[in-house]
C-alpha cells in the first residue's frame, strides 16, 4: 500500500485529486497543477492512502482502492451545506464542494447538484456554490447531492441535512356574530368572513348560548359553507334553563366568506340566543389537540392550565349569561373584537396565542360577577 501525504493548502476550488496509476512508473509523484488541483502518480494498482493537510475543508486521511476508479470518480469528502435550525426562507446557504479523486485515464469530471429545495443550487461560481431557501422550503429539511460525471462513470455524494424553520403560525379573529329568537333551533350567519383562503386554513369556532325551555339541549352541529365542523370541547349547564359553550374546528381551504349555521339539539324552546367567534388559523402539517380543559366557572376568577407544544397555539373562550360586563381572559391575548354581546348581557369572549415553547400555559377567566359561567381552554399543536 502506498501512502501519499499532501500539505498543499487546497483552495476552495481545488476539489479534484487526479490519481495516476500507470503501472511501472515512479512510486509516488505529487505535482500541484496551475488550477490548484493535485496530480498524484502512483505505480501499480491496489490501495493508496491520501493525507490532506493545510486545507480549510478537506484535511484528513483517505484510503482508496485504485481499481475503484474504473467505475467513476471516488468521493473523499462529501459536500457540506451550512445552516442551522434557525435558517429560514430568504436565507442563502453556502455549499463547500466535495473532494473527489479520479483516474489518470479519465478526464476532469463534470459537477452538478440537486437538492430537496424548490430552488436549484447556484454553481455559477464553482468554487462557492450557494442555495437560496425558498418560502416553500419552510418546515422541511434540505440536503444537497453532488454528482461527479466522468467518462468512466458517475457517482453521487450527499451533503449534511439542514432543517429549515417553519413559518410563523398565523391566527386572527375574522368573525363575530350573535342572534336571538323564539323557538329557534338553528341560527344562520350569512356571508360570515373567513379571511384569506389558503390550503392550510382551519377555522376554530367558539359558540356560546342561552336557552329557556322544558328540556336541556346543546349545540350539536356547526357547518361552514356546508362543511361540518368537529367538536373539540363543550361545557354545558344541565337543566331546563341551559347555558352552553362549545369549540369546533373545520378545515375550509377556499372562499373568503360563507354561511355559518349553528344547530341546537331538539327540545321545547321558548327563547334562545347564540353567539359565535371565529378564529382563522394558517397551519403547517396536521393538527393535534394536545390538551383541553373545561369548567363551569362558579367563582369570579377561574384558573386553568393547558399543556402546550411548540409550533401550536392556545385558545380559550368564556360565556356568561345575565352579566353586566363581558368575561375577560388573561394568560392569552385578545385579538380583534375579543367579545360579542349576544343579547341583554349574554357575553361570549375569546382569546388566543401562538405558542413557541413546550410547557404549561396558565389561563384565567374573569366572569366579573360571582355567578356561574362557562370556560373552555384548548392547546393545539401541529405535526
Amino acid at each position: 500500500m502506498t501512502s501519499i501525504s499532501m500539505g498543499i493548502g487546497l483552495s476552495s476550488q481545488s476539489n479534484w485529486v487526479l490519481l495516476e496509476t500507470p503501472g511501472g512508473g515512479p512510486v509516488v509523484r505529487i505535482s500541484l497543477l496551475e488550477n490548484g488541483t493535485a496530480e498524484i502518480e502512483a505505480n501499480g494498482g491496489g490501495q493508496v492512502t491520501i493525507t490532506v493537510a493545510g486545507s480549510a475543508s478537506y484535511d484528513g486521511e483517505y484510503l482508496i482502492d485504485t481499481a475503484d476508479l474504473a467505475s467513476g470518480p471516488v468521493n473523499l469528502v462529501p459536500p457540506a451545506l451550512s445552516g442551522s435550525g434557525t435558517t429560514a426562507a430568504g436565507d442563502t446557504l453556502p455549499l463547500v464542494p466535495g473532494l473527489w479523486v479520479y483516474g489518470g485515464g479519465d478526464i476532469a469530471p463534470t459537477i452538478s447538484y440537486s437538492s430537496g429545495s424548490t430552488n436549484a443550487v447556484d454553481a455559477s461560481n464553482p468554487a462557492m456554490p450557494t442555495l437560496l431557501v425558498d418560502v416553500a422550503d419552510a418546515g422541511t429539511v434540505i440536503a444537497v447531492s453532488e454528482q461527479a460525471a466522468g467518462v468512466s462513470g458517475t457517482r453521487t455524494a450527499a451533503s449534511n441535512s439542514v432543517p429549515i424553520a417553519a413559518p410563523p403560525l398565523e391566527i386572527d379573529l375574522v368573525f363575530s356574530g350573535a342572534g336571538s329568537g323564539s323557538s329557534t333551533s338553528s341560527y344562520t350567519f350569512p356571508g360570515a368572513t373567513l379571511g384569506a383562503a389558503d390550503a392550510d386554513r382551519e377555522l376554530y369556532i367558539a359558540t356560546g348560548g342561552f336557552r329557556t325551555g322544558s328540556s336541556s339541549s346543546n349545540v350539536f352541529n356547526v357547518t361552514v359553507g356546508g362543511i361540518s365542523a368537529t367538536r373539540v370541547a363543550e361545557v354545558i349547564e344541565a337543566g331546563s334553563n341551559l347555558t352552553v359553550l362549545n369549540l369546533h374546528k373545520v378545515a375550509v381551504p377556499v372562499g373568503t366568506t360563507a354561511d355559518i349555521v349553528v344547530s341546537l339539539s331538539a327540545g321545547s324552546i321558548s327563547q334562545s340566543r347564540i353567539g359565535i367567534q371565529v378564529a382563522r388559523v394558517l397551519k403547517t402539517g396536521g393538527t393535534t389537540v394536545t390538551d383541553v380543559a373545561t369548567a363551569n366557572v362558579a367563582q369570579d376568577v377561574h384558573p386553568v392550565d393547558v399543556e402546550t407544544v411548540d409550533r401550536g397555539f392556545a385558545l380559550a373562550a368564556a360565556f356568561k349569561s345575565g352579566n353586566t360586563t363581558q368575561p375577560t381572559i388573561t394568560g392569552l391575548t385578545a385579538r380583534g373584537t375579543p367579545y360579542v354581546d349576544i343579547d341583554s348581557g349574554e357575553f361570549l369572549s375569546i382569546a388566543f396565542d401562538v405558542v413557541t415553547t413546550t410547557g404549561t400555559r396558565s389561563i384565567n377567566t374573569h366572569v366579573n360577577e360571582v355567578a356561574p359561567g362557562r370556560h373552555i381552554a384548548a392547546a393545539i399543536a401541529f405535526e
